[in-house]
């Protein structure tokens, strides 16, 4: 059987992890490691700055999801159909809908949406528009 050993690590010797990793790391900080960057870089880090006068608004640097938003040609119904009165609520519009989403396919009513994607797709645009 094979012995794999890990390679050895420095101790801490009784020390904290900060003040080991002050003495073994060095100074990191943004301010030592500026110092040491080429004119045109410290222009562009120092404009990245937040600084404290206007905090960041929340989930700034964040990418959104995508919304699709239905385009003019989109056609939904305009109730729940009468042949679905017997069903709950809920699957009586999602029927009422993709009848009307398959009748769409041959004419092209569907404008660019799928019947579900990322960001809603047409079975959650038109269920919304059927419940309101």
């Amino acid at each position: 059987m094979r012995s794999s050993r890990l390679p050895a690590r420095p101790a801490l010797n009784g020390q904290k992890y900060k003040d080991f990793k002050a003495a073994e790391c060095g100074d990191v900080s943004t301010a030592a490691t500026q110092q040491n960057m080429p004119p045109a870089e410290k222009e562009a880090a120092e404009d990245k700055k937040v600084t404290s006068d206007a905090p960041a608004s929340p989930g700034a640097g964040i990418a959104s999801k995508p919304s699709t938003v239905s385009s003019g040609s989109t056609v939904f119904p305009g109730s729940v159909s009468t042949q679905y009165a017997k069903l709950s609520p809920g699957k009586a519009r999602m029927k009422t809908c993709l009848d009307q989403y398959n009748a769409n396919k041959s004419t092209g009513g569907n404008g660019s949406l799928k019947w579900i994607q990322k960001g809603g797709g047409y079975y959650s645009q038109c269920n919304a528009k059927l419940k309101s």
